[in-house]
């Protein structure tokens, strides 16, 4: 990444010794939507997200003069350091030491975007400490210069964003808002073991393309006409081309409860996570769905969710 690209204008009274802050960033359960999408000549991993207020990454922070700029994180935090610490240097921060504390943690590997959220939450500390803000895109540049791929938790309603978490770009915004749902949320950490992102491959190829065209034309009708019906039709649709690449134990008993009560699917892409969804005027029938479901697979039910319009 270019230097320059990092770089913001920082307040006339930089630096300020002795400062606090606070960060919050959120995660979410998962995707509504991921595949393969044209761009600038090459196939990118394109996603929507299906952000999930439940799940939150809050730090406080103490600035104080230092010898050199340096970073502390309680629990120690590898990726945040590296961020904090291209943060610094972008408001051209010097001689700071930053001691970072975690009060609320997402958990790891389940595909609740934990790793973004935690740099989200590092980086809006830092520019809560000094009077500023990052903006969105810079944001999303810095958590993918140092992971190499990141979640769109950093932008405003991420789920009408089609977005190329490994690029990173805004591939489109999607017009019109989701309808009222319902989701009941599942873990099948115990059955799928622990998943390491880096590790999972998305070797797509042209049917792969048109597969996921259609999906995402069903999600672009479900929010435009705020349908749950086509939105749980295109995430469904996700999620079963996800089967290729990151299976779902208990696939065929998931997908018969999903259809014997007509309810869509979303999974989590690279994450243990999986959800049924409904049209929020059918409830009931998304409870004793939920019921089947755990009891047909033991997946760990984890609550529920009400995207959309309330």
């Amino acid at each position: 990444m270019r230097e320059e690209q990092l770089q913001l204008r920082a307040p006339e009274h930089f630096p300020r010794p002795a400062v606090t802050g606070f960060g919050e960033a959120y995660g979410h359960h998962g995707e509504f939507l991921q595949g393969p999408v044209a761009h600038q000549g090459a196939l990118v991993t394109a996603l929507v997200t299906l952000p999930d207020p439940r799940w939150r990454s809050s730090t406080t922070a103490s600035f104080r003069p230092n010898a050199c700029n340096s970073v502390n994180t309680e629990p120690h935090k590898p990726k945040v350091i590296q961020a904090v610490t291209i943060a610094l240097e972008a408001l051209g921060l010097e001689k700071v030491h930053v001691d970072l504390r975690f009060s609320e943690q997402i958990p790891v590997s389940k595909g609740l975007g934990s790793s973004t959220a935690d740099m989200l939450s590092a980086l809006r500390n830092v520019a809560d400490s000094q009077g500023t803000c990052i903006d969105e895109a810079l944001l999303a540049r810095i958590c993918h210069q140092v992971e190499g791929a990141t979640d769109s938790t950093m932008f405003h309603r991420p789920e009408t964003i089609l977005y190329a978490s490994r690029a990173p770009a805004t591939l489109s915004r999607i017009e019109g808002r989701l309808p009222a749902l319902a989701i009941a949320t599942f873990d099948a950490g115990e059955q799928m073991g622990q998943v390491e992102t880096s590790k999972v491959r998305f070797r797509y190829e042209q049917q792969h393309v048109s597969y996921f065209e259609k999906a995402l034309g069903h999600y672009r009708r479900g929010l435009r006409k705020r349908d749950a019906q086509f939105v749980m039709k295109a995430a469904t649709m996700s999620a079963s081309l996800n089967q290729e690449f990151l299976p779902i134990p208990c696939w065929e008993d998931t997908l018969s409860v999903v259809q014997k009560y007509g309810l869509g699917l979303q999974v989590a892409h690279t994450g243990t996570v999986l959800g049924l969804i409904a049209d929020r005027a059918s409830v009931r029938d998304l409870e004793s769905a939920a019921q089947e479901l755990e009891r047909l697979t033991e997946f760990m039910p984890t609550g529920y969710m009400w995207p959309g319009e309330k």
